[in-house]
């Protein structure tokens, strides 16, 4: 029996370990291109579709580059560990942008349909395109 709820103990503390983790990466990630301008801005709807139509080819122009991306607010997630907000973007693949804990504030005053622009690094696309370490562009 000890070791059951041993073995609970420390499942439950990885993922607590994993959601502050998850928000860290974020912040270093923004952290580390504040300072630098965008390699590419484009609207949320045209990245979706560029994914969807030449993913392999799009993934190669994009894989790692600091995007600024604009575009209507479908969805927004401000959980710990796992804040992000998804861009309207049709019938097309999502575009998801993932942000720290410190934006939490921002995210809340969201609303479906606000248009927003922000910068992230590109990490590429499967059910959707990802965007981590973002920061709102004024």
């Amino acid at each position: 029996m000890k070791n059951i709820w041993f073995a609970l103990l420390v499942i439950v503390a990885m993922g607590i370990f994993g959601i502050f983790a998850g928000c860290s990466n974020q912040a270093a990630i923004e952290k580390e291109i504040a300072d630098q301008d965008a390699d590419f801005t484009l609207q949320a709807k045209d990245l979706s579709r560029e994914y969807q139509v030449y993913h392999d080819q799009t993934d190669e122009k994009y894989y790692k580059k600091i995007l600024e991306v604009s575009g209507p607010v479908l969805k927004v997630y401000a959980d710990p560990g796992y804040m992000l907000i998804q861009f309207d973007t049709g019938p097309v693949m999502m575009v998801e942008c993932y942000f720290a804990g410190t934006h939490k504030e921002e995210l809340l005053k969201l609303s479906e349909g606000d248009e927003v622009t922000v910068k992230g690094v590109c990490k590429g696309a499967v059910k959707a395109v990802k965007l981590e370490g973002c920061s709102f562009v004024e």
